[in-house]
């Protein structure tokens, strides 16, 4: 059995827009010129695959809070006083419309 190697990153979403079927889509952003985690994770993963007789696998978990793409949205979208740009109304729609979704399929879940 060959031996794993696991990267878990602990991100918040960075980027957000609206797809054509109108759900909020969320991004994680990554660039060479951060020193984040999750950067420096992918140049050290990079690293790896680049060894041609590596024996193990290697994979990257990036974990991602739900509520974190409301505080996100929040954080980048509204003033300190919870006011929001007209213009992001859209984002917040489309992010309630898929919470009222989630809500919904969780309601109408059985539990034994």
């Amino acid at each position: 059995m060959n031996p794993s190697i696991d990267f878990t990153v602990e991100e918040t979403p960075h980027a957000e827009r609206i797809n054509d079927k109108g759900e909020y889509v969320f991004g994680i952003y990554a660039s060479n010129h951060c020193d984040e985690k999750l950067e420096r994770t992918l140049v050290t993963m990079a690293k790896l695959w680049d060894i041609e007789d590596l024996d193990s696998d290697v994979n990257l978990t990036i974990e991602v809070r739900l509520r974190s793409l409301y505080e996100s949205l929040i954080d980048l979208r509204a003033d300190s006083e919870g006011v929001a740009d007209g213009d992001s109304k859209h984002l917040f729609d489309a992010l309630m419309t898929d919470c009222q979704w989630i809500i919904d399929q969780i309601n109408e879940l059985k539990f034994r």
